[in-house]
């Protein structure tokens, strides 16, 4: 192309470059995307590619939430939400995928309510045409609905990304992908590991995400040397994003603490808390399971894991101390967030919820139709999985990460 006329408008250059990066992320090549959308914003840095570069930091910001980056997603996502603002773009001509972005890192970062505040705000900005940014929406949708137990809800929320008559491929490889994994989530959930085998069936490319949650699949089925050989096969290094990497090294603890080896497990749990901790990913260790928490709970050697994990002093038992006039954040790595590692039950959550709203024991039973003794019994498992011993202290909890 004509040099004089790439001078006259470095917009063409930030656009092939930023186009070069959207047709990556579609086939699945989430390292080489966020590259690309790198090489974009070096290219976009006047007044006539300001626009590009707008989009390109949520599509970046996007891709680098999807992979567990999340520091580098929170901070490119906040610069297109301050980019929009300075530039005055359209409400009609704005991208979702910075609010989705920032959706993602906090859902990572254990904080749901504010992952649905976000999820609301992109809803304002989602053209039907970008399938990447429903699918996202999609999967966050059912990750909330997930964790309030929700998992009929979770399946049916996969349902609404606008894909054609051929099928979830259209939607394009890391798009379809993510929902792949996202439904296999659901069944795991659920306890049905060969409906999450068939639901990863229905993803056109593959990729670490889909190896690590087949391996998941093959684990519940029973099949731990499948799996291990899913696992041992993923590539080295940062081909693998650090969300994926950690829930592999979390699987690989689970095989063997299910093998009775739990000196085994101790190093991959602890190598996985390594990973995690740079980018203030909880959300592999919350949706891990109850095999998590009994083995933090009877292995001294994991004292600093579960620390880090319960933001709490490894010595004291206590929270890190706050300096005056500070508050806590809500799923902010930086504060001590709690961990739910096993996940409440419908009908527990409804008891914590007429809790939150003072009602006796009785009281609850009558509006529950329960028996007193029932309530009792679900009071105290709630007790147990926020890993508290009073009412008050479990409500509280239960407002630090989003349950109420």
């Amino acid at each position: 192309m004509d040099r004089a006329l790439l001078a006259r408008h470095p917009e063409i250059e930030a656009l092939r470059r930023y186009g070069r990066g959207r047709a990556l992320l579609a086939a699945g090549h989430g390292s080489e995307a966020r590259e690309a959308f790198a090489a974009t914003l070096a290219a976009a840095t006047d007044d006539q590619t300001w626009t590009v570069r707008y989009h390109c930091l949520g599509a970046l910001a996007l891709a680098e939430a999807a992979g567990g980056l999340l520091r580098e997603a929170e901070a490119h996502a906040r610069d297109g939400l301050t980019a929009a603002e300075e530039h005055g773009i359209p409400l009609d001509r704005r991208t979702a995928r910075c609010h989705l972005a920032l959706a993602t890192v906090a859902a990572d970062r254990g904080d749901l309510a504010g992952a649905a505040r976000y999820l609301d705000a992109a809803r304002a900005h989602a053209p039907a045409h970008d399938v990447p940014a429903a699918a996202e929406a999609a999967v966050l949708r059912s990750r909330i609905e997930l964790a309030r137990g929700r998992a009929t809800a979770a399946l049916s929320a996969l349902d609404d990304v606008p894909v054609s008559a051929d099928g979830p491929a259209r939607a394009g490889g890391e798009a379809a992908a993510r929902i792949a994994v996202a439904r296999c989530s659901v069944h795991l959930a659920r306890g049905d590991a060969a409906a999450a085998l068939a639901a990863l069936g229905e993803a056109p490319v593959g990729g670490p995400a889909l190896t690590v949650a087949a391996a998941a699949a093959r684990l519940a089925a029973g099949d731990g040397g499948q799996a291990g050989r899913l696992l041992a096969g993923l590539p080295d290094g940062e081909r693998v994003p650090p969300a994926v990497r950690v829930r592999a090294q979390l699987l690989e603890a689970q095989s063997a603490a299910a093998g009775g080896d739990t000196a085994g497990a101790v190093p991959l749990v602890t190598a996985a808390v390594r990973t995690a901790r740079p980018h203030g990913l909880r959300a592999p260790f919350t949706e891990a399971g109850p095999w998590l928490r009994h083995l933090l709970a009877r292995t001294p050697g994991l004292a600093d894991a579960g620390a880090w994990l319960t933001g709490r002093s490894a010595d004291t038992g206590k929270r890190p101390g706050r300096g005056a006039g500070t508050r806590p954040v809500p799923g902010d790595p930086a504060h001590g967030v709690p961990l739910l590692v096993e996940q409440l039950s419908p009908r527990e959550r409804d008891v914590l919820r007429c809790a939150a709203q003072t009602m006796s024991t009785d009281e609850i039973a009558a509006e529950l139709f329960l028996s007193v003794n029932t309530v009792k019994t679900h009071l105290k498992s709630v007790y147990r999985k926020l890993a508290v011993s009073r009412r008050s202290e479990a409500v509280r909890r239960a407002r630090d990460i989003g349950l109420l």
